[in-house]
């Protein structure tokens, strides 16, 4: 299989270049979508590899946007497989030469196979199956992408990947991912929460991004409540809860979490506009 890769990139600091650096041997061909908003310095660096393609979104387009460029171009390349990454995750690069090997095999049968992320430990048997996975650290068959018609640039941002598992499971597609291998993958500026000896997290996610977790949570429970509602409960009974009693600003987010469950009931998509009260 012919192997690219494609990286979203929004203002990305130094730090993100030793995460491509993770995944960049050994695939044959990296496109970085660039979301930033003006010029960056860590783009420009990357841009400079032979390998690398850096596609100018012209702006934040929204992550389903970039991606859908990615793809596509690696497709017009010749590639087979798309591993889709996160700029704040890091591949098991050492682990490579073992990981490549059972995608190969298991993109026979599934139209993503994805790795574990943040696992201290590993379940039980090779691969797990589940309804939907991360977008980061996935190996994408872009015949899958091409059938399903790619990412919804709709959403923009959040549950962009679940939507879209979503629908290869609708066409009768199945996605796993690989119990042993671990991506490592930040998601947010999580707050520690010490309960009954255990330790649990509140996201913490900047006002902007709880408006568009929420409305989408919200428009997609909308579209198929059997299938999206496990996790709109969890946001609701969870991670409300959990804003109001551990995350700081939370007046402005519950601001925009009430804005984003509103406007996914009135089925309002694409990027934020703000209006003059909320």
């Amino acid at each position: 299989m012919k192997v690219g890769a494609v990286v979203v990139l929004y203002n990305p600091g130094e730090d993100v270049r030793g995460n491509i650096e993770s995944y960049l041997p050994f695939v044959d061909r990296l496109v970085a979508a660039n979301n930033s908003v003006g010029p960056n310095e860590t783009v420009m660096s990357v841009g400079s590899n032979e390998k690398v393609d850096v596609i100018d979104m012209g702006g934040n387009k929204g992550i389903a946007a970039a991606l859908n460029a990615g793809c596509r171009h690696l497709a017009a390349l010749g590639c087979d497989v798309v591993l889709t990454m996160d700029q704040d995750s890091r591949f098991p690069l050492e682990q490579s030469d073992e990981i490549l090997p059972a995608v190969d095999r298991l993109m026979a049968g599934y139209a993503i196979v994805g790795l574990n992320f943040n696992a201290t430990s590993h379940g039980a048997g090779e691969i797990t199956v589940p309804k939907y996975w991360l977008t980061s650290g996935n190996f994408l068959s872009l015949d899958a992408f091409n059938q399903v018609g790619g990412f919804n640039e709709d959403l923009f941002i959040d549950y962009v990947d679940i939507e879209f598992d979503h629908r290869l499971w609708e066409a009768g597609m199945e996605i796993c991912y690989l119990n042993g291998y671990s991506l490592a993958h930040k998601i947010g500026n999580p707050i520690p929460i010490r309960l009954f000896g255990k330790t649990f997290y509140a996201m913490n996610e900047s006002p902007i991004r709880c408006y568009y977790r929420y409305r989408n949570s919200r428009y997609l429970y909308g579209t198929d409540k059997d299938f999206y509602r496990d996790k709109y409960r969890s946001e609701i009974l969870v991670n409300i809860p959990k804003v109001l009693l551990f995350e700081p600003d939370k007046k402005r987010k519950m601001q925009m979490i009430r804005r984003g469950l509103r406007d996914g009931a009135r089925g309002i998509l694409g990027p934020f506009k703000e209006e003059a009260s909320l």
